[in-house]
C-alpha cells in the first residue's frame, strides 16, 4: 500500500474542529488521492455509525479515513 501512503503524505491536510477535531482534503484539489481512497474504501472499508449515518472507514498508518460527499476526512486513531 506504499503508493497510497506516498499520496497521503504528499497531500496538504486542512485541520478543522467541525463536529470533532480531524483533517480533510477536497476532491477538487486532490482528485487522484480521492479516487484511490474511494476505491480502497469500497473494497476494504468497514462500516461504522456516526450520529444518524453509517460511513465506510479504512485505517492507514495510524489514521482512520472516510468520505463525505467530495471531502476525504481523516482522524488520528487513539490506539492504531
Amino acid at each position: 500500500m506504499s503508493g497510497i501512503e506516498d499520496m497521503i503524505n504528499k497531500s496538504v491536510w486542512i485541520k478543522t474542529s467541525h463536529i470533532q477535531p480531524h483533517e480533510y482534503v477536497l476532491k477538487q484539489t486532490h482528485p487522484d488521492l480521492f479516487s484511490t481512497m474511494s476505491e480502497l474504501l469500497s473494497k476494504n472499508g468497514y462500516k461504522t455509525r456516526f450520529g444518524q449515518k453509517e460511513y465506510l472507514y479504512i485505517n492507514i498508518e495510524g489514521y482512520k479515513y472516510w468520505l463525505v460527499d467530495d471531502v476525504l476526512n481523516r482522524e488520528k486513531m487513539s490506539n492504531p
